[in-house]
């Protein structure tokens, strides 16, 4: 099991957009449809500014947690990707020294 205090800042980034991404979802619907509700017509387009951007913060906040989530685990991907190459090419050259020395 990994422990929280065992994760480095990055994937503790990730971890942490992931849960409020988790989370946000259909707390950002709820908002939306209270939203488009509180106007005189429950239908699109909206009535008046509340329920613009009670809509439209909804959205944001969902693309920003939805692309903030992907970034960091492309990067996290990528940085282990890294890690590996660096460990396989050490291991084929024979630069790796024993006990991290």
């Amino acid at each position: 099991m990994i422990h929280w205090s065992d994760l480095d800042k990055a994937d503790r980034r990730m971890y942490l957009l992931f849960g409020a991404l988790t989370l946000w979802t259909p707390a950002g619907i709820l908002l939306a449809a209270v939203s488009l509700m509180n106007g005189l017509h429950q239908e699109w387009p909206p009535d008046n500014l509340t329920e613009s951007i009670g809509f439209w913060s909804a959205v944001i906040v969902f693309v920003a947690l939805f692309a903030g989530t992907l970034w960091t685990a492309g990067a996290r991907a990528c940085r282990v990707e890294t890690i590996k190459t660096v460990t396989a090419f050490e291991g084929a050259t024979g630069t790796a020294t024993r006990d991290g020395q």
